[in-house]
């Protein structure tokens, strides 16, 4: 009987047991029949890897960003419908002022050596039509340029210092362009904020936007006009704002990446550099047959870190069009693909050089199985306006280091007969 005992446990690892078994979570057969392969794929001729650079949109963000700063230039747009205002044309206006919320909150707002100093924030009125949720520097629509905004001489101008403790209320005066709204209503596309000397700023100013929960903190046009002889206040808060931004060294519209021995990801409030990589995982390259399940599928990047140390993170995303690594950034600018689905995630806050792994199981399981097309993949920074805070650098296939190159792994099982 005691021989019974000792030699069970044997016959039970003998018979449960295969490669590999710490990766089959999630899969019922995996356990029992079937053995976990492995296959790396190196950069070759048939690897293709580059980036460019995109302005964003940032219409939904919580903050309105003026100045400048480390090559970027930050302008603010935000529209009062004066309508809201229930003040008749022929009322006397007499004074117009557009009020920001300012304060300093640690890792929120105002909270880094940028943001200290005075600044010289402009107000211009805006002489084009623009949409929230789809202006950038270069745009102010999805198909009409504008380069930074088509605005006037300067209606008026406040000096900000330094961020207090507290929130508090600045004011600029925009009385005459406030008259000619409510006058003539047509001719109202808003305003825009910027600081005076751009090209000379090493500072911004952030205040919070439309996009802020708290009532009391968000923009608010506050008129003081009279009627009938009496005196009246009236306010309503924008129906519109946003933030451009413009970096100085973006890249030309023509420029091809794809032989660069570095790629870059992330951004800063609405400049985006993104990642394009294609790799043939097809049964003929990798020996992976169309009904192999994928157990782990990871894309290596060798991450070069900046002096100061680097915080990212990003998205992966499936293209829905094909690009090539000599096409010019203009053309990977237009490339498809959609940006509420992403395929994975993953994050840096390293100050060590070395591999960082991309996990794409699902994305390379569809691909394998046939069920979704390859065309590659798009890495970005995680949010909308790109709040990596940092541009990553990471290698590409052409670096001369073929330690620092990127490769791919794949581990997938075959279903048992």
């Amino acid at each position: 009987m005691k021989k019974v005992i000792y030699i069970m446990p044997i016959i039970f690892l003998l018979t449960f047991c295969h490669k590999e078994t710490e990766n089959i979570i999630g899969y019922d057969w995996l356990p029992y029949n079937s053995d976990i392969h492995t296959v790396k794929i190196y950069p070759d001729e048939g690897w293709q890897d580059a980036y460019f650079d995109c302005y964003v949109n940032c219409g939904f963000d919580e903050r309105l960003i003026v100045g400048a700063w480390n090559g970027y230039r930050f302008r603010s747009l935000i529209y009062f419908d004066t309508d809201l205002l229930g003040i008749e044309h022929n009322a006397h206006i007499t004074s117009a002022k557009i009020r920001l919320t300012f304060e300093r909150e640690t890792d929120v707002i105002n909270d880094n050596i940028y943001n200290e100093g005075e600044l010289v924030v402009v107000v211009s009125r805006v002489y084009q039509e623009w949409l929230e949720g789809e202006v950038t520097w270069d745009y102010r629509n999805h198909h009409d340029r504008w380069d930074g905004g088509r605005f006037g001489p300067p209606v008026s101008s406040m000096v900000v210092g330094d961020a207090p403790e507290d929130y508090e209320y600045v004011y600029v005066d925009i009385t005459p362009m406030a008259i000619d709204w409510l006058t003539s209503p047509s001719t109202n596309f808003g305003a825009i904020l910027y600081a005076r000397y751009e090209d000379a700023e090493s500072k911004i100013k952030e205040f919070y936007s439309l996009n802020e929960y708290e009532e009391d903190l968000i923009p608010r046009l506050i008129v003081n006009y009279e009627e009938g002889g009496m005196k009246y206040e009236a306010s309503c808060p924008p129906m519109m704002d946003a933030t451009i931004v413009k970096y100085d060294g973006e890249l030309g519209e023509n420029t091809s990446t794809g032989s660069d021995e570095h790629i870059y990801i992330g951004g800063f409030d609405g400049y985006s550099r993104r990642a394009l990589f294609h790799f043939d995982v097809s049964e003929e390259k990798t020996g992976i047959p169309a009904n192999a399940t994928i157990v782990k599928a990871g894309l290596f990047l060798y991450f070069f870190p900046s002096s100061r140390g680097d915080v990212g993170h990003m998205s992966v995303f499936k293209l829905d069009s094909a690009f090539n690594e000599g096409d010019t950034v203009s053309k990977m600018r237009a490339l498809s693909f959609n940006p509420e689905e992403d395929w994975g995630e993953f994050e840096i806050e390293s100050e060590s050089a070395g591999y960082k792994e991309v996990i794409i199981n699902e994305l390379m399981q569809k691909w394998v199985y046939g069920s979704e097309e390859n065309l590659g993949l798009l890495i970005r920074g995680n949010y909308d306006v790109e709040d990596s805070k940092d541009i990553l650098r990471f290698g590409t296939r052409e670096n001369q280091n073929p330690d620092t190159r990127p490769y791919l792994e794949i581990r997938y099982a075959i279903p048992p007969d």
